[in-house]
């Protein structure tokens, strides 16, 4: 893991459900979170995982910002942000850096309000697994 940041949201306190299909790519040069495809942990529903990873992402989606300072100064990169959750609350953590800490601490922020809002179903409670959402900023999107 790179970087020594982590980040704790809350992990959930009700089950919810996400949409089978979607996507959590977005436009208009702002941030993009599209979950990386890692396999469940044992014990943990495949199904269930993926469609957490789907909804955690499109809520990610909702609080993308590219940084003013950035979009200024011409800054582009793709921050990876790895999402742990086991006995505890679930934990976003730096796994991968753009090369720019402002698009960093972005790409953090966005997953954090993410896992603040976005329930952990029921049958990914008290199991551990793990996500890695890739987050691109480009001026051209």
């Amino acid at each position: 893991m790179t970087g020594g940041r982590v980040v704790m949201a809350n992990g959930g306190a009700s089950a919810g459900t996400a949409p089978a299909a979607a996507t959590a790519a977005g436009g208009g040069g702002e941030a993009s979170a599209v979950p990386a495809a890692l396999p469940a942990r044992e014990g943990a529903s495949g199904d269930a995982l993926r469609q957490y990873r789907l909804a955690l992402a499109l809520e990610a989606r909702r609080f993308k910002r590219y940084p003013r300072l950035a979009r200024e100064r011409a800054w582009e990169g793709t921050v990876e942000v790895a999402v742990r959750l086991g006995s505890g609350p679930a934990l976003a953590s730096l796994e991968h850096s753009s090369g720019y800490g402002l698009l960093d601490d972005q790409g953090l922020e966005m997953v954090r309000q993410a896992l603040a809002v976005t329930p952990v179903p029921e049958a990914l409670r008290g199991r551990e697994w793990r996500l890695v959402f890739p987050i691109q900023f480009s001026l051209e999107e």
